[in-house]
């Protein structure tokens, strides 16, 4: 697994789009300014909101090309994932690249092109 990088942003900013997460991403983001907040359990709920939201095959398909670059993986190999090892990678992401931060520094873009 590899860090986030630039075009993980931009990635990320399609599905973002795609599935109209904004509020799913503010949420999150709220969430971990709390005080006690569990970054790896926002971080998995915003990841799991997302992907439940992605009901098409274009969708599918953007999410399964954003997760494809941190895992180091192609997205036919991420479609093909067992739950068990998404979820762990996804941990594992949320951990080690601080995703939360990602998503708050996605989300505060967002807002300021809005």
């Amino acid at each position: 697994m590899r860090d986030l990088a630039t075009m993980d942003l931009f990635a990320f900013c399609r599905v973002v789009d795609t599935i109209d997460a904004k509020a799913i991403l503010k949420g999150g983001y709220f969430r971990g300014q709390q005080p006690g907040a569990d970054a790896e359990e926002i971080g998995f709920e915003v990841i799991y909101d997302l992907m439940s939201k992605a009901a098409t095959k274009d969708s599918e398909k953007l999410i399964y090309e954003f997760l494809a670059g941190p895992f180091e993986r192609t997205p036919d190999e991420i479609r093909l994932m067992p739950l068990p090892e998404l979820f762990d990678n996804i941990t594992k992401l949320a951990k080690d690249a601080r995703l939360p931060d990602f998503f708050r520094f996605a989300a505060n873009r967002m807002k300021s092109t809005s």
